[in-house]
């Protein structure tokens, strides 16, 4: 059996975070493993309320989970806070898995989770340590400090991405206004495009977080990054497509 960590928040709705991530890792014959960064009071259209843990408690879970399995990959979400990224950082420079890193900085409604004194070294130091980042458009452009006007723009900012953090890193177009969602994966030789049809779902929440704890998966079974961030779109259509 190979162990998956999600580290990142609880979601009132259970249709992101903690559950969903484990809800991929099972499908994908992975046994998941969690640290709770913090609670979320949330449903599928906003979030109402955040409960960040202190660091002592995400160290604690941390440090157990690490002594105790062989954790193949992790996939990082909400860590609310400069010492939660710290520490995590202190405790992964030297882990030799795969680490996913899915950069959520605010709920689609607007809520922020990351302090703006925060933001700096999130963007600066912590990402740098993921072997694949997962922004949407809109984290793309906050990330990058800069408004995204077209296709042109994504392409220019993702590839200035990957040579910055010296990882791979999924622009998922997923929240462009368009007929086929887009993905361009950013890597050091290039970049390629994968496209489907969109689908209007009855429910988007959690979405991302399908996607990045797919790609982790799929990560620890092939072994090859760019196929299986391919893979993991892949796996994510079709179960969006259900």
């Amino acid at each position: 059996m190979k162990y998956a960590l999600t580290i990142t928040a609880t979601d009132t709705s259970s249709g992101a975070g903690i559950y969903r991530d484990l809800e991929v890792f099972q499908k994908l014959n992975l046994w998941g493993l969690n640290v709770a960064t913090g609670v979320t009071v949330q449903n599928f259209d906003k979030v109402e309320k955040i409960f960040p843990f202190s660091s002592y408690i995400v160290e604690d879970q941390l440090k157990f989970i690490l002594q105790q399995f062989p954790v193949s990959g992790i996939k990082i979400g909400i860590t609310f806070s400069r010492n939660n990224m710290e520490l995590i950082k202190n405790y992964l420079i030297k882990y030799s898995g795969s680490i996913v890193i899915d950069p959520i900085v605010a709920s689609s409604s607007g809520y922020c989770f990351v302090k703006k004194e925060d933001m700096k070294y999130f963007c600066d130091d912590f990402l740098s340590i993921a072997d694949v980042i997962t922004p949407n458009i809109s984290e793309l452009a906050f990330l990058s400090g800069v408004k995204i006007k077209d296709e042109k723009d994504i392409i220019r900012l993702g590839q200035d991405l990957q040579k910055k953090y010296q990882n791979v890193v999924l622009v998922s177009g997923g929240h462009k206004s368009a007929k086929f969602i887009s993905n361009w994966i950013f890597y050091e030789d290039g970049y390629k495009i994968i496209e489907h049809p969109r689908k209007k779902l009855s429910i988007s929440h959690g979405t991302g977080c399908r996607l990045s704890s797919a790609i982790l998966g799929k990560i620890i079974h092939l072994k090859e990054t760019i196929k299986a961030v391919s893979e993991g779109i892949k796996f994510t259509w079709q179960e969006l497509m259900d």
